[in-house]
């Protein structure tokens, strides 16, 4: 199933898919259930976040509904585990490093839809 995201999307808000509606708010629960280690740093990852307390407020929510959601044991003690070990020092260090990586990201890609352009206007230029 395919997820189309887009980067300004509220949980209130649905998300199309191949075959159903899924909100984002049961997009990101489906998340943590299914990864592997679903620290906060993969959630922002993730979510793609621009503001700190909004996305620490997420992990925090959405880690519990996805707690109270499983019925699987090893995945009920996986999700209890990183809820006991995440504090806020944590979510504050990976936030960091998610604003780092983002900002990579955000320059990366201008650097490359600057390319398009200019090989776009280049083209162009050439065919006349």
């Amino acid at each position: 199933m395919t997820l189309t995201i887009s980067f300004h999307i509220f949980s209130s808000q649905v998300m199309k898919s191949s075959s159903c509606k899924v909100t984002r708010q049961e997009a990101n629960i489906n998340w943590m259930l299914a990864c592997p280690n679903p620290t906060p740093i993969a959630f922002f990852r993730y979510i793609f976040p621009a503001h700190r307390v909004k996305a620490t407020d997420k992990y925090r929510s959405t880690l519990n509904l996805a707690l109270n959601t499983t019925d699987n044991q090893e995945l009920r003690n996986k999700l209890k585990t990183m809820k006991e070990t995440v504090d806020d020092a944590r979510i504050l260090r990976d936030w960091e490093t998610w604003m780092q990586e983002k900002t990579a990201i955000l320059v990366r890609r201008g650097v490359r839809n600057t390319n398009l352009n200019l090989h776009e206007e280049i083209n162009t230029l050439s065919l006349r």
